[in-house]
């Protein structure tokens, strides 16, 4: 009887032990679809402008909310050329994700606009040191708005360069082309 009792512990403690595994857990189709839409766009992005996919994530619980990248560009950049690395990771991205059939059905919002995904840019010199105060180091568009930082890695210098939104940088960006 001790003996039975005894595997039946371990194999409690066992179950238990692996109920939060990989092993036992299965992602949903749907954030499957997001990954690989993701990682198709990091090797588009990093072969077409450098930018290094640093991070990834998103908004899914039930379905897909938002969906999130994460770059760092080594390079320095004034806010004409932050302001297009931007728009362009924003436009491609909501691009493949609006016009990948499989993934349609599991978007919260159909189509999905710039409120949709994140993107952000950390700028660094190309030997990966952090830029001179003053310089624009980061770059978000969140919520469909883009705002420009200086000297994120300072809290106490850190201050907000510009902001805008998403579709009047559009505008912006294409008028120069």
């Amino acid at each position: 009887m001790k003996l039975w009792s005894g595997i039946g512990a371990v194999l409690l403690v066992s179950y238990f032990l692996l109920r939060g595994s990989p092993l036992l857990h299965q992602s949903p189709r749907y954030v499957k679809l997001a990954h690989q839409i993701t990682a198709k766009m990091a090797k588009k992005f990093y072969a077409e402008k450098k930018l290094k996919t640093i991070g990834t994530g998103g908004g899914m619980m039930r379905d897909i909310q938002m969906m999130a990248m994460s770059f760092g560009f080594y390079q320095e950049v004034n806010l004409a050329q932050a302001r297009e690395l931007a728009t362009y990771a924003v436009k491609e991205y909501l691009a493949a994700i609006n016009a990948d059939p499989e993934i349609k059905p599991y978007l919260h919002d159909d189509p999905f606009t710039a409120k949709n995904v994140e993107i952000r840019i950390w700028f660094f010199q190309p030997d990966g040191r952090k830029l001179p105060s003053g310089k624009i180091d980061y770059v978000c568009v969140l919520e469909g708005e883009l705002r420009y930082y200086s000297d994120l890695t300072d809290p106490s210098l850190v201050r907000t360069i510009h902001r805008e939104k998403y579709e009047q940088a559009l505008q912006k960006v294409s008028s120069r082309l």
